[in-house]
């Protein structure tokens, strides 16, 4: 793996903790601060895992985590254009 694709996926991943980290700021109501925190917990791991060992079970992995960031991001305030990062990054993560 490229060494700035492993950047540009930290560089990721810290813009999605601190939206995530940051629910209740962006005026969304009902925030389970709990999931949201979690959301950005596993996103965090999954992350540090694919980074550190590549392989196609820990990038499987990852997407999977993504892809709950994308599904439950609105309900944590997420932004639409962290959402669409989000979603650039699991079409561009190729999984071998």
């Amino acid at each position: 793996m490229k060494k700035s694709n492993v950047l540009v996926q930290k560089l990721m991943v810290v813009i999605f903790i601190l939206s995530l980290v940051g629910c209740g700021k962006n005026g969304v109501n009902d925030i389970d601060s709990q999931k949201c925190e979690a959301k950005a917990k596993a996103l965090a791991d999954a992350t540090t895992l694919y980074t550190s060992s590549p392989t196609e079970a820990n990038c499987i992995a990852l997407k999977n985590v993504l892809q709950g960031y994308v599904n439950e991001g609105p309900g944590c305030g997420v932004s639409e254009s962290d959402l669409t990062a989000a979603r650039t990054l699991i079409e561009t993560l190729t999984c071998q």
